[in-house]
C-alpha cells in the first residue's frame, strides 16, 4: 500500500467480490428501488418497457459481416 492508499476511505470497494462491497451495492440498489417505486408512473413505465423488451415482434437479429452490421427484420 501507499501512503496515499491509507488515507482512502472507499479503499474497501476495490475488493468488488467481497462482503462489505457487495453489502453496500445491495443497500444503494435498494435505497435505488425504493424512489423509483414512490414515482406514481414507475409501475407503468417498467411494465411498458418490459413489453417491448420481451415482444417477439420486430426484434432484429443482426449479423456482423466484416465492418458491417446486417439484420432482419421479422414480425
Amino acid at each position: 500500500m501507499t501512503p496515499e492508499s491509507d488515507n482512502d476511505p472507499y479503499l474497501w470497494r476495490e475488493d468488488v467480490e467481497a462482503d462489505p462491497a457487495l453489502a453496500s451495492v445491495r443497500e444503494r440498489n435498494a435505497a435505488a428501488r425504493r424512489t423509483l417505486e414512490a414515482h406514481p408512473q414507475f409501475a407503468a413505465m417498467r411494465d411498458g418497457i418490459r413489453a417491448v423488451l420481451d415482444s417477439r415482434d420486430r426484434i432484429p437479429q443482426v449479423v456482423r459481416r466484416g465492418d458491417a452490421l446486417y439484420n432482419f427484420w421479422q414480425d
